[in-house]
């Protein structure tokens, strides 16, 4: 993930797809390594949502894929600007709309929690249309392993169904005032970023168009990509 700043690294363990294989949670470990990658100490354990699915149907005999669905239900994490710790945000999908809800932890080395706060929020549906059009979305003519389409699709349909809401959360980043920003994105398509101070109290809200990508903030403004009309990438700043 990155260094702190006590020059220590933070890493986490990987797993083969056939181990996740229609699993619903995993233990997710962070780890804290020094400079040469010598285990310290765990930083944290938590139980993580996981939707990786197998795929057979569709494809040529004796061939396997695993896919997940375009909503993605694990837990964010994020080390903050200047090594100060790490943010997890976990995002529980939830039916129900008046107990739905999301916490952010923040972290700091080695292994002290500053806050640990749960907001509620709205969840947004992900309509059968919105699932279709994410399935026409994929490319069919360079996947020469995919020899029966329509059975294909019935397994992308399969997958993609597995979650029901958009996440409340969709992206973390740390300022350089050691406040935790989250990108948050409403019913409405409106995208808001909120700050949360060492408390986890939310201090600041910012509103940029949805198309922009913040990379950077601090208390006077935010460094964005923003891309053109030929998809050029371009820095901007704009201040607050």
């Amino acid at each position: 993930m990155g260094p702190l700043s006590d020059g220590s690294i933070v890493g986490y363990p990987t797993l083969y797809a056939a181990e996740l294989e229609d699993r619903h949670t995993i233990a997710t470990a962070l780890l804290r390594f020094d400079r040469l990658g010598h285990f310290l100490d765990t930083l944290v354990v938590y139980e993580n949502r996981h939707n990786q699915r197998s795929i057979k149907n569709g494809l040529a005999p004796g061939l396997e894929m695993y896919a997940r669905p375009r909503i993605r239900e694990q837990s964010l994490r994020r080390i903050v600007s200047g090594g100060l710790g790490v943010v997890i945000v976990h995002r529980p999908f939830s039916s129900d709309s008046a107990a739905a809800q999301y916490a952010v932890v923040r972290i700091k080395s080695p292994g002290h929690t500053l806050f640990a706060r749960q907001f509620t929020y709205v969840p947004t549906p992900v309509g059968d249309a919105r699932i279709t059009a994410w399935i026409e979305e994929d490319t069919f003519d360079d996947q020469q392993y995919v020899v029966d389409r329509r059975a294909y699709i019935r397994e992308l349909r399969r997958v993609y169904e597995v979650a029901p809401h958009f996440a409340p959360v969709t992206e973390v980043v740390g300022d350089t005032n050691g406040r935790t920003w989250i990108r948050r994105e409403g019913r409405d398509g409106t995208v808001e970023w909120h700050a949360l101070d060492g408390d986890g109290q939310v201090v600041d809200r910012i509103c940029p168009p949805s198309a922009l990508r913040l990379l950077s903030v601090d208390t006077q403004g935010g460094w964005f990509e923003e891309r053109g009309q030929l998809d050029i990438p371009y820095l901007v700043r704009y201040d607050f």
